[in-house]
């Protein structure tokens, strides 16, 4: 996809760079959790690691945990900015598109939201973080049988409720309503760009007009796409997580699975209803057939040529 993002985009213009760090950040999710394998043991809030970071212990056992939610906020804020970038060009001479046009702007708009949103969601992480053999003393005393996990499981982590006054539910209470915002934002956003859609239709050109309903279409697809993919499931989780549900885990490995679909739709996505990349794509295809087809068939390609 990099390939043909940067192989292509003259069309696009600096958008290619957008897409290009939308799908870095979703590819480094996606190999974050390949390589961690997380298993959640709700409703204990914890949980630990099957993968490559199965023998990590103590501080560093945790540590898969803080990259996969500072990588997984760079993926949704990248989501945001390509959203962002798409968006103002449905009314091109708006303030707020005169001021995106400059870099430094862009630079402190988007280093903000990212910085701040890092900063809501990993300090209370930080803070409420307990020792090993604090949580195993607090949580083996009141369920005995998770002594297994602790014994068999050197990368388990977690928190737990009763060390820190409830303030892990009031925390995943908060993650839920902030979630709830977001999707009840973006459908505001989105009637919104239908608004505007429609009361510039008589002001632009067919061109113009047809480009902008291209633009709308992939908006829609992708909104979906990340409802369905990560909102929702995530959503699920951390209600169920929240009300103490005891099946949640095996829901929640379900959307981690959900999660790693998620590059890939928006990869088929972008290169399906963006012409420059459906063409481009096309015409790889069709050269690779052409080769495959010559090197079965030498012998005919040189009698051809010899003529």
């Amino acid at each position: 996809m990099l390939y043909v993002v940067l192989k292509n985009s003259k069309e696009i213009g600096e958008y290619k760079y957008f897409i290009v760090n939308q799908l870095v950040w979703s590819y480094l999710f996606d190999v974050l959790l390949g390589i961690w394998k997380p298993v959640p043991l709700w409703p204990f809030y914890m949980g630990f690691g099957i993968g490559f970071f199965r023998s990590w212990k103590g501080i560093w056992a945790v540590l898969p945990f803080y990259a996969t939610i500072t990588v997984g906020i760079g993926m949704g804020v990248s989501i945001f900015m390509s959203f962002i970038h798409r968006y103002i060009y449905i009314s091109p001479i708006s303030w707020f598109a005169k001021l995106h046009e400059r870099f430094s702007f862009k630079l402190f708009f988007y280093g903000f939201t990212f910085i701040s949103i890092e900063s809501g969601v990993m300090i209370p992480v930080f803070l409420l973080y307990v020792d090993r053999e604090v949580l195993r003393e607090s949580i083996t005393s009141k369920y005995p049988f998770m002594g297994f996990f602790f014994e068999n499981e050197p990368s388990i982590f977690g928190y737990d409720p009763a060390l820190n006054n409830q303030l892990t539910v009031f925390y995943m209470f908060l993650i839920l309503i902030s979630l709830v915002g977001i999707v009840g934002f973006s459908i505001f956003m989105y009637c919104n760009f239908i608004r505007v859609m429609r009361k510039n239709e008589r002001l632009l050109s067919p061109c113009t007009h047809k480009m902008q309903r291209t633009l709308f279409r992939i908006i829609c697809i992708q909104l979906c796409l990340i409802f369905f993919f990560l909102l929702f499931p995530f959503i699920l989780s951390v209600f169920f997580a929240a009300f103490g549900i005891r099946w949640t885990s095996i829901f929640a490995l379900d959307f981690l699975m959900l999660c790693s679909l998620h590059t890939l739709a928006d990869f088929t996505t972008v290169i399906y209803f963006v012409r420059p990349y459906r063409t481009f794509v096309s015409k790889l295809s069709c050269r690779s057939k052409d080769d495959t087809r010559k090197r079965s068939n030498p012998e005919l390609i040189y009698a051809v040529s010899s003529l």
